[in-house]
């Protein structure tokens, strides 16, 4: 579930094999954008909110199955590990075109059974939790300090990771809210609470 629309660089953990032998026009775009970003997070953030702000950020989904190809031309398709990959921008996540389809992150109560889901795009996965709000990974380039800021009504934004932010990889309880075999669990620390979330893990 990685797009490689000649994108590699910019989006590294979106890298695919492209069908098409020219970079799309929005990969050029975020190429270009994310080339050019400052080295401070903080500053790189504002300035991926300020630009992205009108039509959001480019992300991967999944192409619903059962439609036909004709209904996907408008769109950067690509094929992944897993299947055929759609490159899309969008306010929402997802975004709100039922053609796609994204992935879901769901807190765990102590028995394993969900208590809060997250829609999320492919290849990402959990890197904090702050009240109700779910911070998922960002790959710009080679760069670990971005995130993405989901709330509740599915707007989100480009925050800044720094530091620890005290996740850490565990067991899964014998049963949870997803059925994958990519199915992977982590702690999150929120306010020294300690949350545990699940999430399908990129696909190889």
């Amino acid at each position: 579930m990685r797009l490689q629309f000649v994108l590699l660089a910019a989006f590294s953990t979106a890298a695919v094999a492209a069908r098409a032998q020219e970079p799309s026009t929005i990969a050029r775009t975020w190429d270009s954008i994310a080339s050019g970003l400052p080295a401070d997070p903080q500053d790189a953030a504002r300035v991926l909110n300020q630009v992205f702000r009108d039509r959001g950020l480019p992300l991967l989904y999944w192409p619903k199955e059962g439609l036909p190809d004709s209904v996907f031309r408008d769109l950067d398709i690509g094929d992944g590990p897993c299947g055929a990959v759609a490159f899309v921008e969008s306010q929402t996540i997802p975004p709100r075109d039922n053609r796609l389809v994204g992935e879901t992150v769901a807190e765990l109560d102590s028995t394993g059974r969900p208590v809060r889901r997250w829609p999320v795009p492919l290849d990402s996965w959990p890197v904090a939790l702050r009240g109700n709000v779910l911070v998922i990974h960002l790959s710009v380039r080679d760069r670990h300090d971005l995130g993405l800021a989901l709330h509740e009504d599915r707007t989100y934004e480009v925050v800044p990771v720094t530091g620890n932010p005290q996740s850490e990889l565990v067991d899964c309880p014998t049963q949870t809210a997803l059925s994958s075999a990519y199915v992977q669990c982590r702690a999150l620390l929120d306010h020294n609470r300690r949350r545990l979330v699940v999430y399908e893990g990129p696909c190889t």
